[in-house]
């Protein structure tokens, strides 16, 4: 059975992606609405059934570097297009920040990534998928 998913052009260039993200975000975006449309449980990035992608794995997946796609997830959670879920449908909690952003320091610089937090696995959610209808996008499984 072929997968596949229609984006809107107006929606699409009108809509919210347009206004929050920037190119590379976008880029992650749409790599993430593929995966999600090819993944067992609909509408979740994941390996397989209950098991997630480390952040370097995600981004050797997507192809490009985990400091790019750690800052676009980072985007993404906050413009509320996408959650982390721990493995086998565990909400995660404290370690989703670290996993984007790597440990909090007391300075005021940006964020980087960190490898020691590289190793967590997480499957990444996109919000409203059931209602893509509803929104910029609608998504159809044939």
């Amino acid at each position: 059975m072929k997968k596949w998913l229609r984006i809107w052009i107006e929606e699409t260039l009108k809509g919210t992606t347009f206004d929050e993200l920037g190119l590379a975000e976008r880029g992650v975006w749409f790599s993430l609405l593929v995966l999600a449309g090819n993944s067992l449980s609909e509408g979740i990035v994941e390996l397989r059934k209950g098991v997630g992608y480390t952040l370097p794995h995600l981004a050797n997946t997507i192809n490009c570097k985990p400091e790019e796609l750690n800052g676009a997830i980072s985007r993404l959670i906050e413009v509320g297009k996408i959650q982390l879920l721990g493995n086998r449908g565990l909400k995660a909690r404290k370690k989703i920040k670290e996993w984007c952003l790597g440990p909090q320091s007391d300075s005021q610089s940006d964020p980087q990534f960190d490898s020691q937090f590289a190793s967590q696995q997480y499957r990444v959610k996109i919000v409203h998928w059931e209602r893509c209808e509803l929104t910029m996008l609608r998504c159809f499984l044939s």
